[in-house]
This record gives C-alpha cells, sequence and structure tokens, in this order.
C-alpha cells in the first residue's frame, strides 16, 4: 500500500507502458528499502505488445528498449543499495510466442451438435474445448462416454480439414509424458499460424490478416520450432560469456535455489550447476 501511495500516479490503470514503469520504481524502492534476499519482477509490456502487434513489428523494438531502461533503473539501486558486488541478475521471459494468422473457434462444432447447449436461458455443456492460444482442452462430463465418443469423432473429422489448424491430438498417455495438467478429454495442438478460441460467437475461422491485425499468442508444445525465449544471468559467481545453449523452463527454479544455497528438493527440472565459476556444491 505504501509503494501504492508513493507511485501509484504512474499508472493508468493496467494501460501500458504506465504499469511497467510504475513497476520498476516499486522494483527500486524496495531494493533501497529492504536490500532483499530474493526480489522477483514480472515485466509484462513486451507480452502484451506481441499480442497486439506480432512477434516482429516495429512496436516491439520500442517496446525492448523501455523494458532495458527499466532493468538499467533495478540494476542503478542495487548499486546505490550497495549489494552490487554480491548480487546474481537473471533476465529471462516465460515463454515465447508465435504469430497468428487464424482463429479457430471449435466450440462451434460442439455447440452444432447439441453437446454445448441453452437449457432455461443457462448455456450449458457435455463436452467443451478450452483454449489455451496454441493448444486446447476437451474437458468432458464425468462418465458421460456417449459424449467422449462424439467428440473424439468430431475432432477426428476437424483435424482432417486444413483450414481449422488442428496439427495433433493429445491422448492423456501423451499428456502424462509432457507433464501436462491432466483432463477427462484430449488435448489439441494447432498448426503454426493458427490458434484456438473458445468463443460460441462469431465465424468458425478467422482471418486476422484479411481484417489487417496482427496478433501472436503462445501454449504451443514446447518442441515447436522457433519458439523460445531468452535468459541472461549475470553475477560475481556466475562465468562471464559462458554460452549455455537451450535449457529448460523448469531448470530455472532449482538454478535460483542454487544461487541462495537453498536445498530445492526433487523437481522435474535441474540447477545449471556449469554456469558457476565455483561450484555451488561445493
Amino acid at each position: 500500500m505504501g509503494l501504492e501511495k508513493k507511485y501509484g500516479k504512474l499508472r493508468k490503470g493496467i494501460e501500458q507502458p504506465y504499469l511497467d514503469d510504475f513497476t520498476a520504481m516499486c522494483g527500486k524502492d524496495t531494493v533501497l528499502s529492504k536490500k532483499p534476499e530474493l526480489l522477483m519482477i514480472h515485466f509484462i509490456e513486451l507480452d502484451d505488445a506481441k499480442h497486439h502487434y506480432g512477434t516482429d513489428s516495429p512496436e516491439i523494438n520500442k517496446v525492448l528498449i523501455r523494458m532495458d531502461e527499466r532493468i538499467g533503473k533495478i540494476i542503478e539501486a542495487v548499486r546505490e543499495a550497495g549489494i552490487f558486488e554480491e548480487t546474481v541478475f537473471l533476465v529471462l521471459g516465460d515463454h515465447g510466442q508465435k504469430n497468428v494468422r487464424y482463429k479457430v473457434r471449435l466450440n462451434q462444432l460442439l455447440k452444432e451438435e447439441g453437446l454445448i447447449y441453452e437449457e432455461k436461458g443457462k448455456m450449458l455443456w457435455r463436452a467443451y474445448i478450452q483454449s489455451t492460444g496454441g493448444s486446447a482442452y476437451l474437458h468432458l462430463k464425468e462418465n458421460d462416454e456417449e459424449a467422449k465418443l462424439r467428440v473424439l469423432q468430431i475432432l477426428l473429422k476437424a483435424a482432417e480439414e486444413k483450414n481449422l489448424g488442428i496439427e495433433r491430438i493429445y491422448t492423456r498417455e501423451d499428456l502424462e509424458h509432457f507433464h501436462a495438467f491432466l483432463v477427462s478429454g484430449y488435448m489439441l495442438e494447432a498448426k503454426t499460424g493458427y490458434c484456438f478460441d473458445d468463443s460460441l460467437t462469431g465465424p468458425l475461422v478467422t482471418d486476422l490478416e484479411k481484417e489487417n491485425r496482427k496478433y501472436a499468442t503462445y501454449g504451443y508444445s514446447p518442441e515447436k520450432p522457433e519458439y523460445q525465449c531468452g535468459f541472461v544471468v549475470s553475477g560475481n559467481c556466475i562465468k562471464k560469456e559462458y554460452q549455455l545453449g537451450e535449457i529448460q523452463m523448469v531448470d530455472i527454479a532449482p538454478t535460483i535455489a542454487a544461487i541462495l544455497g537453498i536445498d530445492f528438493g526433487p523437481c522435474d527440472g535441474r540447477a545449471l550447476d556449469e554456469i558457476f565459476r565455483i561450484n555451488k556444491k561445493a
């Protein structure tokens, strides 16, 4: 509340770039006043901009400059606080994004087949598809085997239609392999250039290019090409100019734990011990 009182005037609701400017000032103030052992800051303007303009528009470069300035303010605060020599900086994205041309509303197919329906003014379902952008979860009413069989037939037929953008249908066993959220039905993977949308209104497929709209999103399989994000780590205990190559998102938390000297315990990822000038486990 104190930070809101001091810097809230910088914001205009959640509008950017003001929201991230507010967050940067809160981060700077926290470093100077608290000298925290761990500070995690989430800047979101770059994510917002990619959603609205695509991944390769001129607007993205402008946002990157502002992001650089905000990180610079945090680094300056660390120096001013006198804790620069003992501080490790990690700068990373939490996911990549891919440009989208087509939005596909598969729930409309289920509605046409009566699996999503209106009753007494309420929308009800026996099956529905929950979009996560580049993929979508199929939810089924418990013990409704007839709905499950009908939906699978609908989706297999839809997957044969090139314009509906279904690249793959994952089974529950596939989801266990990927450590993904387990659902009662299946999960769909969108082709590159496509994404899924939950809406029951509008056309089945929207061509954003014809509407002169740019858009990008996430939620695709991590095995998709050109779907990575950046990771930079720096500090006195970190090797300089060391090239990590490809790492996994689940490696970040155990690496932070290693920096802090915390035993993280069993997890899907691993500590990136190769980045340290001195073995942190020694």
